[in-house]
């Protein structure tokens, strides 16, 4: 099924795909949708999601989930969005395997800061990555997230660029950070291979570290870390780590 309206909603439920193992569903119009307290985007019940072509997306919430994709996989034409924001959720962007197809890219409007969306006062991660491929993030401010900023594990490839991550781990959590890429719970996760890129960005203030990237196994095949902007408290009661 491909979709190719323009689909707005404002203080409403937004869009829930479930129930749809088998079938296939394409969005190629703009979207702008604005849900307050609930979810917007939700891809949960399988089948394949996509969402492609040079129009302007934008998913907007309060303490909804702004963007859920669980045990659906996204299609070869990706799933693009310009901006994700989210206000007190679990957390903003939440994936959970994806499939290994295409990913997620959140684009932004260059050159405007913020302009991906900004993710605020999460209680858990501000984003949550898990089992998921190449998802790529552009002009995002992530701030005051009870956990990470960006907590992966079991993620192929990673970009994160001209953004901000500024008071992670709230919660006070060990290993909060601004992009953590360190689960140790069985002792045998790969949190982080394939190609990752984390450039011209502002991470600050994080409970733990600025970046934090740990593997028991699995290949990072290139890693760019390059022109960040990494600081930490001097304060022990809110910063256990470094940049």
């Amino acid at each position: 099924m491909a979709l190719d309206d323009t689909a707005t909603a404002a203080g409403v439920r937004g869009i829930s795909l479930l129930n749809n193992t088998g079938a296939t569903t394409a969005f190629t119009g703009a979207m702008a949708l604005s849900t307050t307290t609930n979810p917007a985007f939700t891809a949960t019940g399988g089948g394949t999601v996509a969402a492609s072509g040079a129009v302007t997306r934008t998913l907007a919430t309060t303490t909804g989930i702004a963007l859920n994709v669980v045990n659906t996989p996204i299609g070869a034409a990706g799933l693009t969005f310009t901006s994700v924001s989210s206000n007190g959720a679990s957390s903003g962007i939440v994936l959970n395997n994806t499939g290994v197809a295409a990913g997620l890219s959140v684009t932004g409007a260059a050159p405007t800061p913020n302009s991906g969306g900004s993710i605020l006062n999460s209680t858990g991660a501000g984003i949550s990555l898990t089992t998921t491929y190449i998802p790529s993030f552009t002009y995002m401010l992530i701030q005051n997230s009870g956990g990470s900023g960006v907590q992966g594990t079991d993620v192929n490839g990673f970009s994160f660029t001209r953004g901000a991550i500024i008071n992670s781990g709230t919660g006070l959590a060990v290993g909060s950070s601004n992009i953590a890429f360190n689960t140790t719970t069985t002792g045998t996760e790969r949190n982080l291979s394939g190609t990752v890129s984390i450039l011209n960005n502002t991470l600050s203030n994080a409970y733990y570290h600025g970046v934090d990237i740990f593997n028991y196994s699995g290949t990072i095949d290139n890693l760019t870390i390059s022109n960040n902007v990494i600081t930490s408290s001097t304060a022990q009661a809110s910063s256990n780590g470094s940049g």
